[in-house]
């Protein structure tokens, strides 16, 4: 029982993008370029320190390359025309039927799908 790994997902995760947007905000980026490596490490050492020594550097470089794919898919949802994002609420609203095209899903699972999006945005 004592292997078992802590999750991820939820306040590892939020965690993890706010410790990347801190790197970002201190280490003087001029919009448009990549993030450099040695931020990357710099980013998984504090992670590892705050959260949990056991993610490898692989596993959080999975993370961030799905958390660029969610961005892209972020940014293509919002020049919908029909699609609007209530930043105040942090709610994506607008046309479902465009939605349901998309993601090919039920409604229940569109809603957690677009309420991952702002929080990498």
């Amino acid at each position: 029982m004592t292997n078992i790994f802590p999750p991820y997902r939820g306040q590892g995760e939020v965690h993890f993008l706010k410790l990347m947007a801190e790197e970002i905000e201190n280490g003087g980026y001029a919009p448009g370029l990549t993030f450099r490596s040695e931020s990357m490490l710099c980013v998984f050492r504090k992670f590892r320190i705050v959260c949990c020594p056991i993610y490898s550097d692989c596993f959080l470089k999975i993370k961030i390359k799905q958390i660029k794919k969610k961005y892209q898919e972020f940014s293509e949802l919002m020049s919908q025309d029909a699609i609007y994002w209530n930043k105040k609420n942090n709610v994506v609203y607008g046309n479902m039927k465009l939605l349901s095209e998309k993601y090919n899903v039920k409604k229940k699972k569109i809603v957690s799908i677009v309420n991952e999006f702002p929080l990498i945005y």
